[in-house]
């Protein structure tokens, strides 16, 4: 299966491994099997990498309905979608971008796009990481 959830919960976090080809049934069919899962919970933050993705079957319209597919289980819950995305292909980044860009209409999701995983991964399990930087921001103005 191109789409691989692998849910880490010690760290408070899936692992979402797009190999190949993806298309939008495989993300919708991967993402309610992981939802299946006993250890699922939508607080989780996604680390997703797309090192070996192929999101040549993909467009704006596909990816504006995964969007919209996440933001009904994350909304109808209250609860805000977290997804940190290693993209190190210019590909693979402005099709991140497309998903950031539309996140950032909603209060129900955090995107971020890195080009490293440990940075993705350092970002996807410590949340508070960048309210302690808001802090440390406004306390030296």
């Amino acid at each position: 299966m191109p789409v691989i959830y692998e849910i880490i919960p010690e760290e408070n976090h899936m692992f979402v491994r797009y190999d190949g080809r993806v298309t939008n049934s495989e993300i919708a069919d991967s993402f309610a099997e992981a939802q299946q899962n006993p250890e699922f919970r939508l607080d989780l933050a996604h680390l997703v990498d797309l090192t070996t993705a192929d999101f040549s079957v993909l467009d704006f319209q596909k990816i504006f309905s995964l969007f919209n597919m996440y933001a009904r289980a994350h909304e109808g819950a209250g609860i805000k979608m977290r997804v940190s995305i290693f993209a190190p292909s210019d590909t693979v980044f402005g099709m991140s971008r497309m998903f950031e860009n539309l996140a950032g209409t909603s209060d129900f999701f955090d995107v971020r796009i890195f080009d490293s995983l440990e940075a993705a991964r350092e970002w996807a399990v410590n949340p508070d990481e960048d309210e302690e930087d808001n802090s440390e921001l406004e306390q030296s103005v």
